[in-house]
């Protein structure tokens, strides 16, 4: 990954990295309030199953402040559970799936706006 990338136009600068994961974060709204995106990486052992499995986890962090000035965060991740015997055809269905779940926006549909307004 790039150590500079830019998503919904908030661009994420890298802040470090090392062999568990990496930290970018934007100061474009100010010190007080930046995104960070992280990334995260650990070996597992699937507590199902009893497989062992690679934990990738991506975060973001958006740091706000209400009209008192006192500092608030909101965040949303990912984590994705990949078993050591997955196939590379099976890891790229189930990414596949969760992008096309998580683009949807039609009505009914909408997992995203179904989970925010706690639906199950």
């Amino acid at each position: 990954m790039d150590p500079n990338v830019t998503y919904n136009s908030v661009v994420f600068s890298k802040s470090y990295d090392n062999e568990t994961g990496s930290v970018r974060q934007s100061l474009a709204r100010g010190i007080n309030t930046p995104d960070k995106l992280s990334i995260k990486h650990m070996d597992i052992i699937d507590s199902e199953t009893k497989t062992a499995s690679r934990r990738h986890t991506i975060r973001i962090d958006a740091y706000n402040q209400d009209a008192a000035s006192a500092t608030f965060k909101s965040d949303a991740y990912l984590v994705i559970d990949v078993s050591a015997k997955a196939s590379t055809a099976q890891v790229n269905l189930l990414i596949a799936t969760i992008r096309a779940a998580i683009a949807n926006t039609t009505a009914g549909s909408d997992v995203l706006a179904a989970v925010l307004n706690n639906e199950s």
